[in-house]
């Protein structure tokens, strides 16, 4: 009689602790390192009121590390839960730098000065494409009677086909006063740098028209140029 092979069944339980794949556990409050049991490594746990999602990292002994892996409406911080209000997320540095998201535009920008309200300090990035040598708004930021800002940054132009390029800096400084229109402070400072057959080409000016300082870039005929620029600027609102 031939013996019997005997071979391991797939399906048998072969450890200590049962295979099982992790667990969803929602609940009205956040994870203590004391929920050890019945939970296992890789568990979730959702706090429900604040909707924060934790995952059981680890567990010594009694004690159990629950890792936030974020929320469901809201962004963790190392101080609490930054919650949004009408979809905007402020968040305010020891120095007074505030970030504030709203959709995909990120502004970065300074508390108010004491005694100067409204004056702050933004930075920004901007960005177009122009397919003939039209003159194209890059940016454009308001002014206000009684309002001065200085602007500088860097500008890029790149061709789509990557042959020509165009790039540079600026400085400049507009101001309005009383009943007045915008108007630039001197000359403007521009440096261009550019490789090119054509002549593309970028500035910044005054609009009486719509009160604005804006950031003009021109490209080429029947040429495919992306512009983008970095740049921030700084407002004074002389109401000391």
């Amino acid at each position: 009689m031939r013996p019997i092979a005997i071979t391991k069944n797939p399906l048998s339980y072969m450890g200590v602790v049962e295979t099982n794949p992790p667990q969803i556990y929602k609940k009205n409050r956040s994870p203590l390192t004391s929920d050890v049991r019945p939970y296992s490594i890789g568990d979730i746990w959702i706090d429900t009121t604040i909707g924060v999602l934790f995952i059981l990292s680890n567990i010594a002994g009694t004690s159990a590390d629950w890792e936030a892996l974020g929320t469901v409406n809201s962004v963790t911080t190392d101080s609490g839960t930054a919650n949004p209000v009408n979809g905007t997320i402020t968040f305010i540095g020891a120095n007074g730098l505030q970030t504030i998201a709203v959709g995909g535009t990120v502004t970065y920008q300074f508390e108010p000065l004491t005694d100067y309200t409204g004056s702050q300090r933004e930075f920004r990035q901007a960005s177009v494409q122009t397919t003939d040598d039209t003159q194209t708004d890059l940016f454009t930021v308001d002014i206000d009677e009684e309002q001065m800002l200085t602007i500088k940054g860097f500008i890029n132009g790149f061709r789509d086909d990557y042959s020509e390029c165009i790039g540079g800096d600026f400085v400049a400084s507009f101001f309005r006063g009383t009943a007045g229109d915008v108007t630039v402070a001197g000359v403007p400072i521009i440096n261009i740098n550019e490789s090119s057959s054509g002549s593309p080409s970028f500035t910044i000016e005054a609009d009486i028209g719509t009160q604005t300082v804006n950031i003009k870039v021109t490209g080429e005929v029947a040429k495919t140029f992306n512009w983008t620029a970095t740049f921030e600027y700084a407002k004074l609102l002389s109401n000391a």
